[in-house]
């Protein structure tokens, strides 16, 4: 039987509720209490969230999301996410939409207006997911756009649910807490568009590139997936520092962990207060703290980290306890990767695209170990 994302969130609620899905630093959050109107520091222990608390938040979310689905005439449409929210949150809201029966289109916070624009008429999307407040100025100029070019073409803008909404036991839900499943609705085809992702723009616009459910599947095929799972020890991933709207994120923070059982580790949740608190932003320093106090055992990671982790001696002492280091979404530099390599950091090159993810092996043939390339 295929399953799409929304089913195997069911999947895992019935023979995996307790596996950790993600994982991020233990330490002191703030966490909004259900019985109470004040707010409430976590446990110093908490440290991840189970397939059933995620599972949990991407239903609490589609209720949100589409309270009525049987009556409302919205089946397939298209909502884009343009949100600068935590990644726990901003995840579990892409699945919701699908669980919703929406397509999302997934954009990157550094698209011009023009573009945003064009994504937005190109899928025929009519309604945004955003954080208001951080995103101020680029929705009033996105708006400014339409007004200007597109005066007929209508766009409601909505605030991304909160992590409060999400994960009311952030860290500690349990199957006994309060909880309403989303119903279930009737299954897209395989080869509808599950969702889309939109190319760099390097030559031009940004282009959607819809991802059908098939290939959904079609990331799973891959060598590289293949090998984490048999890999002798579980795979802890990395991924802190991708963007969730990227592919690599996407690949890295949903479909190996539901696909893969793999752990994804991240930064800790920092937005409780979306006109005051500030998310956390990924630098060399900070996300190699992170995986090394979640225990992560692997990482893919843009070029631009590893090459300042090459002149950083701390760093390659850290990095080379890693079963792997990959680098993707752009070319390494060789005296960077040599220098790795020489100071035995397990590095790999991954290779793919939007279209088919990631086509390269992490077990390398005899011989070849010092082709890092």
């Amino acid at each position: 039987m295929h399953y799409h994302l929304p089913d195997l969130i069911r999947f895992h609620w019935e023979h995996n509720p307790s596996g950790q899905i993600y994982a991020f630093p233990a330490g002191s959050t703030l966490q909004a209490d259900t019985t109470a109107p004040s707010v409430r520091p976590l446990p110093e222990s908490f440290s991840q969230v189970t397939y059933l608390e995620f599972g949990q938040a991407i239903h609490r979310a589609a209720h949100l999301m589409r309270p009525s689905p049987s009556s409302d005439g919205q089946d397939n449409e298209v909502v884009a996410m343009l949100a600068h929210s935590d990644t726990l949150v901003y995840l579990a809201t892409v699945i919701s939409l699908m669980t919703a029966g929406f397509v999302p289109l997934l954009i990157s916070l550094r698209n011009s207006p023009v573009a945003i624009v064009n994504l937005l008429k190109t899928t025929g999307c009519h309604q945004i997911l955003a954080t208001k407040e951080t995103m101020k100025k680029l929705l009033a100029s996105v708006s400014d756009y339409i007004s200007s070019s597109a005066p007929d073409y209508c766009l409601a803008v909505d605030e991304i649910p909160s992590l409060q909404q999400l994960y009311p036991y952030l860290g500690h839900e349990l199957a006994e807490h309060p909880f309403r499943p989303y119903p279930e609705l009737s299954k897209a085809s395989f080869e509808d568009t599950a969702l889309y992702i939109h190319s760099s723009g390097s030559t031009g616009f940004p282009k959607p590139i819809p991802i059908t459910h098939r290939s959904v599947w079609g990331y799973t095929a891959t060598c590289l997936l293949r090998e984490l799972k048999d890999h002798p020890s579980p795979i802890r991933m990395g991924a802190m520092a991708i963007p969730a709207f990227h592919t690599l994120g996407f690949v890295l923070q949903i479909v190996y962990p539901l696909f893969g059982c793999i752990t994804c580790t991240l930064f800790m949740p920092a937005v409780l207060d979306v006109e005051n608190d500030v998310l956390v932003m990924p630098t060399p320093t900070n996300t190699l703290d992170v995986m090394e106090r979640t225990g992560t055992t692997m990482t893919i990671i843009f070029p631009t980290f590893l090459q300042i982790w090459s002149q950083e001696e701390e760093s390659m002492r850290r990095l080379k306890s890693f079963d792997y280091v990959a680098s993707a979404g752009g070319p390494l530099d060789q005296k960077s990767g040599d220098t790795l390599l020489a100071n035995s950091v397990n590095l790999r090159t991954s290779y793919g695209a939007t279209e088919f993810d990631m086509v390269t092996h992490l077990r390398l043939h005899p011989g070849d170990e010092v082709d890092w390339m």
